[in-house]
């Protein structure tokens, strides 16, 4: 997992071609999230990107698979990012171990 600061700063690291999964706060500053999502689905089409708000009726962007309600607990993350990245089969068990270890680190086993 990778943070970063900026829409600019994602669009880059996206453009590295080692991105499964976006999460997006929708209260981004500077560029705006919308205009993130944008430029991400017209780059790549097929990458997942799930958004993050603190409000249950927060109008999700086209592009968005998905949608957090903050607060979030793990297991509501492990079952979004399953879903985000169920269209992408080769990468699914990979997946699988990482979000176990992130469960895990998660309950402090």
């Amino acid at each position: 997992m990778v943070g970063v600061s900026s829409g600019l700063e994602a669009l880059a690291l996206c453009a590295c071609g080692r991105v499964d999964l976006v999460l997006i706060e929708l209260g981004l500053g500077g560029m705006g999230a919308e205009a993130v999502v944008r430029a991400l689905h017209q780059r790549f089409p097929a990458l997942p990107i799930v958004a993050l708000s603190t409000n249950r009726a927060a109008s999700i962007p086209s592009g968005v698979a998905d949608l957090l309600v903050k607060p979030v607990d793990a297991d509501a993350m492990v079952a979004c990012v399953r879903r985000a990245l169920a269209h992408v089969p080769k990468k699914q068990a990979r997946t699988e171990t990482l979000l176990g270890r992130r469960r895990a680190d998660a309950r402090g086993s």
